[in-house]
């Protein structure tokens, strides 16, 4: 139970930064619309976790909902990490779309899509029987060192422009990085199955609102 508690405990924070940010924050910036979608894929990701892990051991009447929701909770595993890059690209150089890192970064995301969506032909990721047995297989270590180079990646965008940035990105992208990395190394030795990879968004998430959206509203507010 301490694992679905966790998740559970993540989705109230999240509604929570939903409603902060779309209802009260300014939207006319890619930045803030990049960090909204990151909370909306994160709370996904929660909830398909969760709801898998309902469903498993029920009987083949929910075999379909299952596979489904487990094939969203990886892609929105895959997807959040490659959008904090982007994220903390965006900050770093002030640009106002991200086209161009988009273009360079995407690539592995779009092979691992691919590879997620085709594991019903190669249970490449995981394999779901009908009686809601589930076991990770080899390709979750490849998913998983993926997300681990994205926040490596950031890591050394960071410390390569460390001169350049502010004290609010650098603490907000470092933490982001050890929590990642942390929780990601976890999962390979430890416990793939553990429900700690939405709390551990959450966090960072939270971590951002507080370095860098805010003190973005209260500039344009002053503006």
């Amino acid at each position: 139970m301490f694992s679905i508690d966790y998740n559970l405990f993540s989705i109230l924070i999240l509604t929570v930064l939903i409603l902060y940010n779309y209802f009260i924050t300014s939207k006319n910036k890619v930045p803030i619309q990049l960090f909204q979608k990151m909370i909306l894929l994160d709370l996904v990701m929660c909830l398909a976790e969760s709801i898998a892990l309902m469903l498993r051991g029920m009987n083949a009447d929910y075999y379909f909902l299952l596979y489904l929701v487990t094939l969203v909770f990886f892609t929105c595993f895959i997807l959040l990490p490659y959008y904090f890059l982007v994220y903390v690209i965006l900050n770093i150089s002030h640009e106002k779309s991200y086209d161009k890192e988009r273009k360079y970064f995407i690539l592995p995301v779009l092979l691992m899509i691919a590879l997620i969506l085709s594991n019903p032909l190669t249970d490449f990721l995981f394999s779901l029987s009908r009686d809601g047995e589930y076991k990770l297989n080899e390709g979750w270590i490849l998913l998983v060192l993926t997300a681990i180079a994205y926040s490596l990646i950031i890591g050394l965008m960071v410390v390569s422009r460390w001169s350049k940035i502010t004290i609010s990105l650098k603490l907000s992208a470092l933490m982001y990085v050890m929590l990642s990395i942390g929780t990601y190394l976890i999962l390979i030795f430890v416990n793939g199955e553990l429900m700690i990879s939405g709390a551990t968004v959450v966090l960072s998430l939270i971590i951002m609102q507080l370095n860098l959206q805010n003190p973005q509203m209260i500039s344009e507010a002053i503006e």
